[in-house]
């Protein structure tokens, strides 16, 4: 009973030396040492550490506990959070080349490896779901992508063991109790027992099985979170859905999708015009290939999942100029990494090999460069409140303190813009009285806290570089 698809003990030694040294490489970029606890994380981290289940009326219990069971392991020390973050990527990365491997096994194995390999390649690297990964709090993205892998996985090993069927079940409750994303399973996995099953299986058929607790674990969720909540949806989640503000759903939509293809700009205009030509040079090859009769089913079913992913995420703030927001593209990656790769592969493989590989690993390249800047950003937004912390540290006790030019962001990234008098309280142990007596809005650089004590009061300043 092996781990490993079929099709991935067919991979050649250059395709695994591929994967090591690609492993490497996403590892030195999001090494755990570089990075440190930014805005929520200083909510979140203290709530369960101090036990706390459901943080701010939400019901990502998941999460709540793996900040919890961190905690206990590593304290106040942001390395091993970033350790995990880093573990449970890496982790989606095996999965996803284990769940994906599951369905190609039935033609030119060695050929069809090289999807597999730069489809979980672009995922690793991919430059717009950074954080997910970079940012502690952002963990409920990759959390619940992790069980929704594993849930398919069990799926998919189903009639093997009584152990796949019971990591099923328990697999998708911890995924809907880690991140909203997942709602979308149910319905995508409906649609593919409608197209690629037969009609005539039994009541009792696997497939049939699946289809009903997935749709009933939905709905005890969905039972649990009205109860707790008060809201079937949520109010943060699902505004523009209770109102049915079209606008703002198809704005977001569009937001998402651009987001997919290209990075945040800060002129509105310039990012509509880069994401456009993106879409459209994707679309010319697709139309391509409905032209020539290429597309399968498997083709059109992989867009909609991709299509589909997006929806859990329409009534949430998107942003086309800062970074921030990413994790809400991290699942949709999963769908767009394999999309893309798949339609350069009916587009170049067969005729033009040579151009398929090179636009793969351009593609995966430019992504490793984008992903790799914004590690840089996050540790530089990282070092402001590192070294923040560490002066306040240094000055106990405090009686008085009064904060002037509060970062709110560095590099589009969220750093002050809430939890300072929580991160406080929780770092540094102190109940001391705070006043924040302005913050600066936007900082595209790494600022300078200075520490100064007038009397019996302290004032903390900060100055961008």
């Amino acid at each position: 009973m092996s781990f490993l698809p079929p099709v991935g003990k067919q991979f050649s030694v250059l395709q695994k030396m591929i994967a090591i040294l690609s492993t490497v490489a996403l590892v030195i970029i999001a090494w755990p040492a570089r990075f440190y606890f930014l805005n929520d994380d200083l909510v979140h981290i203290p709530l369960s550490a101090a036990g706390t289940l459901g943080h701010n009326n939400s019901v990502r219990y998941t999460g709540d506990l793996s900040l919890m069971l961190d905690n206990l392991l590593y304290g106040k020390n942001a390395i091993g959070y970033h350790i995990t973050n880093l573990f449970l990527h890496l982790l989606n990365c095996l999965l996803f080349f284990a769940a994906i491997g599951h369905y190609f096994t039935n033609e030119n194995r060695i050929r069809q490896s090289w999807i597999i390999l730069y489809a979980v390649l672009l995922f690793a690297f991919f430059g717009f779901h950074s954080d997910a990964v970079l940012w502690i709090i952002g963990r409920s993205a990759t959390l619940g992508c992790f069980f929704l892998l594993v849930t398919i996985i069990c799926m998919q090993r189903w009639k093997i063991h009584i152990a796949y069927r019971a990591g099923f079940i328990v697999c998708w409750l911890l995924a809907l109790f880690s991140y909203e994303s997942v709602w979308i399973f149910p319905p995508i996995a409906t649609l593919a027992f409608l197209l690629f099953q037969r009609p005539s299986l039994s009541f009792f058929a696997p497939e049939k099985v699946h289809i009903l607790l997935l749709w009933l674990g939905l709905f005890v969720y969905l039972i649990i979170r009205k109860w707790v909540t008060g809201s079937l949806l949520g109010t943060y989640e699902a505004a523009a859905y209770e109102t049915l503000s079209i606008q703002t759903l198809l704005v977001n939509y569009g937001k998402l999708l651009l987001r997919t293809f290209i990075s945040p700009m800060q002129n509105g205009l310039y990012f509509l015009l880069a994401g456009c030509a993106a879409i459209v040079s994707y679309l010319g090859i697709s139309f391509f290939l409905f032209q020539k009769k290429l597309i399968t089913p498997i083709w059109i079913f992989i867009h909609i999942c991709w299509i589909f992913s997006y929806l859990p995420y329409l009534s949430l703030g998107i942003s086309s100029k800062t970074i921030e927001s990413e994790r809400f593209l991290y699942l949709p990656s999963l769908f767009f990494a394999i999309s893309i790769i798949s339609t350069l592969f009916i587009a170049y493989a067969k005729k033009n090999p040579m151009l398929f590989h090179i636009l793969c690993t351009v593609i995966i390249t430019l992504h490793g460069v984008v992903f790799l800047k914004t590690a840089k950003d996050y540790a530089e937004a990282g070092q402001t409140v590192s070294s923040t912390f560490h002066q306040l540290k240094q000055q106990q006790p405090i009686n008085s303190l009064e904060v002037n030019n509060l970062p709110q962001t560095i590099h589009g990234i969220p750093v002050f813009r809430s939890g300072f008098i929580e991160g406080y309280r929780w770092i540094c142990n102190d109940q001391t009285s705070i006043i924040v007596k302005d913050s600066m809005q936007i900082g595209e650089s790494l600022t300078t806290p200075t520490l100064l004590k007038k009397g019996d009061k302290h004032f903390l300043n900060f100055v961008e570089n």
